[in-house]
């Protein structure tokens, strides 16, 4: 039982390095042509949740609600990077979390390798 514990453990931190090592460097480098309005979507949202505007939190051109929960910590940083970073660890956990899920369902080895795919 603790060798299985240990191993599921040490599996786990494979997954997660599998999953979020690829999306780490060079992020400063790397802006897609739509990554400047996502980041004013998610500014807008921030603002109009600490205002209290629940009905206006819906933002153009594309709503994106779970993205701009997931950035939102990190909006106000000056650097691309800092601005990414929450947004990754987010997805990287629910990768893991699908991953996890998939293993409940069809076993380990579809559930490790599901999660890298």
């Amino acid at each position: 039982m603790t060798n299985s514990r240990l191993l599921y453990g040490i599996l786990s931190i494979i997954m997660l390095a599998g999953v979020i090592l690829p999306r780490l460097p060079y992020q400063d480098r790397f802006v897609t042509a739509d990554e400047p309005r996502w980041q004013a979507n998610v500014a807008g949202f921030t603002t109009k949740l600490a205002h209290g505007q629940i009905g206006e939190l819906l933002q153009q051109p594309h709503p994106g609600i779970t993205t701009q929960w997931f950035a939102s910590p990190g909006i106000w940083q000056d650097s691309w990077t800092a601005k990414k970073i929450p947004l990754i660890a987010a997805q990287c956990i629910l990768l893991l979390f699908a991953g996890y899920l998939m293993k409940l369902l069809w076993g380990n080895i579809a559930g490790y390798i599901g999660t890298l795919f």
